[in-house]
């Protein structure tokens, strides 16, 4: 298969492989481009404090530059996990739930610096748990999110967003939210989407990444047609959880598959592994 593969959002763990190591076996798989997202600070053995929020970042934008030692091309994403904040929340308890978004807003500042000065390639994730929590977490949640829509704005890049899977609403609330922002719309990334997401992603402009395994992308083809959706692994680099979602490595062999039982979508799994890429993170592909 000659198609050059990519990752559109991955994790990349020091304790666990590594940029540099992740990276190198992307690239021996014919891997040219990964989009590598920061973690919770947990991962890094970091706690919640500001301090240990901001060294998280920090030890995130180290493994970037470890991947591009590699030598393929990286988008560096950094943020705050809505689960992150959720957990914030929870500690303070809902009382106090405002005071979580004073506690991020050095961080948010931080962000905006490093996107500044061209460290870090876009936000994310950043948007809503997607699981039932209290809807203090939920608001919270979104007050941040709109903060990060106007470093977006004054700063550009890109936002990998991590939301509820609730089809259409889910993209439509969002759609709604930005028409406060100048923002471009191909740079607004839905995260592990679903088939029920993908056509309201079209309509508006936005972006998408579908997991990929077999039977994601094979189901998602011919919906991807004239959207922007690209493949991810979501791998998390947690040495306690090998393997979890997927290794970047393993999208070759699912997408190889795919084409081998319906290579009539060959041409929109190539977009969605390069075109799109190239278009959302302005990259070129080799």
């Amino acid at each position: 298969m000659g198609i050059p593969i990519s990752d559109a959002h991955c994790h990349a763990n020091p304790l666990g492989l590594g940029g540099f190591e992740i990276a190198s076996k992307f690239q021996k798989a014919g891997g040219w481009f990964i989009a590598l997202v920061s973690l919770p600070p947990h991962y890094y053995g970091f706690d919640l404090s500001t301090e240990g929020l901001l060294k998280a970042v920090d030890a995130h934008v180290r493994e970037c530059r470890k991947a591009r030692e590699a030598g393929i091309k990286v988008a560096c994403i950094a943020g705050l996990h809505p689960a992150l904040i959720d957990r914030l929340v929870k500690m303070l308890g809902p009382a106090r739930a405002d005071e979580v978004i004073s506690k991020v807003e050095n961080v948010l500042k931080y962000l905006g610096e490093l996107r500044k000065k061209g460290i870090i390639d876009g936000l994310g994730e950043f948007g809503r748990p997607h699981y039932k929590t209290l809807p203090e977490s939920v608001v919270v949640n979104e007050i941040i999110l709109t903060k990060v829509f106007e470093i977006l704005e004054d700063e550009g890049g890109v936002i990998h967003l991590h939301l509820e899977q609730g089809g259409a609403l889910t993209v439509r609330s969002i759609h709604i939210m930005l028409r406060r922002y100048n923002i471009k719309h191909e740079g607004v990334v839905f995260h592990h989407s679903t088939l029920k997401m993908i056509s309201e992603v079209r309509k508006y402009g936005y972006s998408a990444t579908l997991t990929g395994r077999k039977e994601v992308i094979k189901a998602a083809g011919r919906a991807c047609a004239g959207a922007l959706c690209m493949v991810e692994s979501d791998y998390i680099d947690d040495p306690s959880r090998p393997g979890v979602v997927m290794y970047p490595w393993e999208i070759k062999d699912e997408v190889t598959a795919v084409l081998q039982e319906d290579s009539d979508i060959a041409d929109i799994i190539a977009r969605m592994l390069t075109e799109n890429i190239a278009k959302i993170y302005t990259v070129e592909v080799p």
